[in-house]
C-alpha cells in the first residue's frame, strides 16, 4: 500500500504522458465509492483472507499517492531541486537522493492513517460477512454475536468488547500519527 502509493504518486507528479495517465487513474479511484465497490468485488471473488487483503490493498494506495504527488510537486519547485537540475544531475539521482528523503514525514503519517483505514475496512467487511470465517477477527465476532441474537438476549458485552477493541486500536494509531505530525511541526519551527 505504502510502496505502491509512493511510486505512483512520484510518477504522477511528472509532466509527461505517464504522469497525466497515472493522475487520471488516481482520480478514477478517488471517485469510486470504496465500500460499495469492495462489497461487489468481494461478492464475486469470494470470502477468503487473501481476497480481503487484495481488496483492501487495491483501494488503500490512493490517499498515499495523492499526498506523495502533492509533496513531490512542492519539492520540485524548491530551489535546491532547481540547483540540482542546473548542476546536471540526472532525474533518477534527484529522485533517489533529494526527493525521496524529503518524503518521510508524508509517508509516516500516511502509513499510520492507512493502517487505521485498513483496520476499519477489514472490520466493516468482516461484519458484513465478507471476511474469512476460519480466521476470527473483531468484525467477524460482532457479526456472529449479531446473527445469534445478542440484541434480543441483551448480551451487549459480545457486541461491545470487539467494538471497543476496534475503536481503541484505531484511536491509538490516530494518536500516534498526531504525535508524529506535532513533532514534525516543532522540528520545522526550530
Amino acid at each position: 500500500m505504502l510502496v505502491l502509493g509512493s511510486v505512483i504518486g512520484t510518477l504522477a507528479a511528472g509532466k509527461g504522458v505517464v504522469g497525466g495517465a497515472l493522475n487520471g487513474v488516481i482520480n478514477i479511484f478517488v471517485l469510486l465509492p470504496k465500500l460499495v465497490t469492495m462489497i461487489v468485488l468481494a461478492t464475486f471473488l469470494g470470502s477468503s483472507s487473501r481476497n480481503l487483503i487484495l481488496l483492501i490493498a487495491a483501494f488503500s494506495w490512493v490517499g498515499t499517492a495523492r499526498s506523495v504527488r502533492a509533496k513531490v510537486i512542492h519539492l520540485n519547485a524548491q530551489p535546491f531541486i532547481e540547483n540540482c537540475v542546473i548542476q546536471g544531475y540526472s532525474h533518477g539521482h534527484i529522485i533517489l537522493h533529494h526527493t525521496i528523503p524529503n518524503l518521510y514525514d508524508v509517508l509516516l503519517s500516511r502509513f499510520l492513517l492507512g493502517v487505521n483505514s485498513c483496520i476499519m475496512m477489514e472490520s466493516t467487511l468482516s461484519f458484513l460477512g465478507f471476511g474469512d470465517l476460519y480466521y476470527p477477527t473483531w468484525g467477524t465476532m460482532i457479526n456472529f454475536a449479531y446473527k445469534r441474537g445478542a440484541f434480543l438476549r441483551q448480551a451487549y458485552e459480545y457486541l461491545l468488547s470487539p467494538g471497543v477493541c476496534i475503536m481503541l486500536l484505531s484511536l491509538s494509531f490516530y494518536l500516534i500519527s498526531l504525535y508524529f505530525e506535532h513533532r514534525q511541526a516543532t522540528i520545522q519551527d526550530i
